[in-house]
C-alpha cells in the first residue's frame, strides 16, 4: 500500500483543540494510521496535557497540508490533511481510539505493527482527528504516518 507522511502542528493554541486531522477524500480508500509521534516545543514546564486520537465523521475549517509520499513512486495522496483549524471537525461521539496523558517535556511514539493499524471507514469526509487539552499556549505537533 501507497504510505505517506504529515507533520500536524499547531502553535499557541486554547486549552482544548485540535492538532490536524487525517480526512479520506474518496469513499474507494481507507486511511491506516501506522505511526504516531506526540510532543511540544517551547519554553519547558512543569505542564502535563491529555491527547485524544478520534475518529471524525467532518473535517471542519482548516488549512491544508499536502502529505508526503514515503516512495516517490507512490500515486499522490487522496488524504486531506488539515492543520490550524479554525472550526473543530466533528468528532463521533464514543469513537476515542487512544487517550494518552503526556508531560510537556516527554515525546510519545506509537509504532503499529502490520496487521494491526488503525483505519477509518471507506466513507468521504471520515478519518482522524488529534486533540489536546492542557495549558494555553504552548506550540504542539503530531507526526504522523498512514497508508492508502
Amino acid at each position: 500500500m501507497p504510505a505517506y507522511s504529515a507533520s500536524l502542528a499547531r502553535a499557541t493554541h486554547a486549552s482544548q483543540y485540535t492538532v490536524g486531522s487525517l480526512v479520506s477524500a474518496a469513499t474507494t480508500k481507507r486511511i491506516g494510521l501506522r505511526r504516531l509521534v506526540l510532543g511540544m516545543s517551547g519554553t519547558p514546564a512543569d505542564s502535563a496535557y491529555r491527547w485524544v486520537l478520534a475518529r471524525i465523521t467532518a473535517a471542519g475549517t482548516s488549512t491544508s497540508l499536502t502529505p508526503t509520499e514515503l516512495d516517490p513512486s507512490d500515486p499522490a495522496c487522496t488524504t486531506v490533511c488539515g492543520i490550524n483549524h479554525s472550526a473543530e471537525p466533528t468528532y463521533t461521539a464514543g469513537k476515542t481510539l487512544k487517550t494518552i496523558d503526556l508531560h510537556q517535556r516527554a515525546t510519545f511514539h506509537m509504532e503499529l505493527a502490520p496487521g494491526r493499524l488503525i483505519y477509518s471507514p471507506a466513507t468521504a469526509a471520515n478519518g482522524f482527528g488529534i486533540k489536546v487539552t492542557g495549558t494555553a499556549g504552548i506550540n504542539c505537533c503530531a507526526d504522523t504516518e498512514f497508508e492508502e
